[in-house]
């Protein structure tokens, strides 16, 4: 009786959230009134985190940012520059696990076949000029008035 007691909660409380989630949404970053920098960003973050990035006095920073009412000063944004995404990581973790494979089972087509392809993705990569991107003030500042505004 306990256990499917227990069930019978667990079950309601998955329709109850999926009915109400529009209304039960956090839309702050910080649900539970956290002290660190972390639950100052809204939620879902942007892309960059922080827009500028916060000066810290104490180990609970935006525990003192809100509860003491010191005056904020206007936000200067600035152009983020940002890393691209590249699956370039993930294919040289693969190539070089196949090459540890092939040395545990003496494999000897699998090792080359790693090492070679590891080298060819580090020299690809060390190639590649357009790794990065900027985000401009003006769109940092409107991604900021935008999560603003949902606060």
């Amino acid at each position: 009786a306990i256990i499917g007691l227990g069930i019978f909660f667990q079950v309601w409380q998955i329709f109850r959230s999926i009915r109400h989630r529009r209304a039960l949404r956090d839309k702050t970053g910080d649900p539970w009134n956290g002290r660190t920098l972390e639950w100052s960003l809204v939620s879902p973050p942007p892309v960059y985190n922080f827009a500028v990035i916060p000066t810290v006095h104490s180990r609970d920073a935006f525990w003192n940012m809100k509860y003491d009412n010191h005056p904020r000063a206007p936000l200067h944004y600035k152009d983020i520059h940002m890393p691209k995404n590249t699956p370039a990581g993930f294919f040289f973790a693969v190539l070089f696990f196949l090459m540890g494979f092939g040395f545990v089972w003496h494999i000897t087509w699998l090792i080359i076949f790693g090492l070679v392809g590891g080298i060819a993705v580090i020299v690809q990569r060390s190639f590649d000029e357009h790794t990065s991107y900027s985000i401009s003030k003006e769109e940092v500042a409107s991604i900021e008035t935008q999560h603003n505004s949902l606060q």
